[in-house]
């Protein structure tokens, strides 16, 4: 099952997926992810759906030139990057209990977080870009929290059939930078995709490898780059702000992870 924002790039995914596998029964759905209202309606139907899901893939990517509020007063940014993953990730845990061994990945920027100027901790006042807003800077910041979040998910859930990872694929060319001005696309291209672009292929390849390798059954916060196993960067090994975070988005979502879900909780 594929999540797109707009109803006429459903259709578009659906075929783009289906036809080179011949597989007629995967879907696609429409959801706005800057709307928490949206994201549960959106689990909703997956679990109706799919009482047993394997696997789930948080990749949904959004870069703007300026910091702008979704439907519910929150940070599009932030609530398409972090918020909308957190809610999924947690709505859609009986479905994933119900399919274990399951896994949830989490696909991060590529060397976002060994830049130089990426923020060097979790600011947890600025989250959402509330006390300083550069569009660059905001996107390295959600990197380390992506991070931080499936890093923490792999705590709290380990043990319980349902792991959790992180991986970093190859950079690729994709659509991320879209909404902004050239200048800034620019800039993005030289800070957040060093390297040479390869084609997407590669990248879903490793994106791929990390929800279905055997060897990585019963994840807890693994950190990969491409399909290699790494030590993540320091901010990203700080499981108190990983801890922080996760309270943060409790407060801010009003969803919890039950304590019958959490084998890790309290330890």
């Amino acid at each position: 099952m594929l999540l797109v924002r707009e109803p006429e790039q459903a259709l578009e995914a659906r075929a783009a997926v289906a036809g080179p596998v011949g597989n007629e029964r995967v879907q696609a759905f429409p959801a706005d992810l800057t709307d928490p209202k949206a994201v549960e309606r959106f689990a909703d139907t997956v679990l109706t759906n799919h009482p047993k899901i394997h696997g789930l893939v948080h990749c949904a990517g959004l870069l703007l030139p300026e910091r702008s509020l979704g439907p519910a007063g929150i940070e599009r940014m932030f609530a398409v990057e972090v918020l909308a993953p957190y809610l999924l990730s947690l709505r859609l845990l009986e479905g994933l209990r119900s399919g274990a061994p399951s896994r949830i990945v989490m696909v991060s920027g590529t060397g976002g977080l060994r830049l130089p100027g990426t923020r060097r901790r979790l600011e947890p006042e600025n989250l959402q870009g509330e006390v300083s807003f550069h569009p660059l800077a905001h996107a390295r910041h959600l990197m380390l929290q992506r991070v931080l979040l499936a890093r923490e998910l792999g705590r709290r859930l380990k043990g319980t059939g349902v792991g959790s990872l992180v991986v970093l694929p190859s950079v690729a060319r994709t659509r991320y930078l879209r909404h902004c001005p050239t200048h800034l696309r620019l800039l993005a291209r030289a800070l957040l995709l060093p390297g040479r672009a390869t084609d997407p292929e590669l990248a879903a390849s490793e994106i791929v490898h990390a929800a279905i390798d055997p060897g990585l059954e019963g994840a807890a916060g693994q950190y990969l780059v491409g399909i290699q196993e790494a030590v993540p960067p320091p901010p990203a090994r700080d499981m108190a702000a990983a801890n922080r975070l996760w309270h943060l988005l409790e407060e801010l979502s009003g969803v919890e992870l039950d304590r019958e879900d959490s084998a890790a909780e309290g330890r």
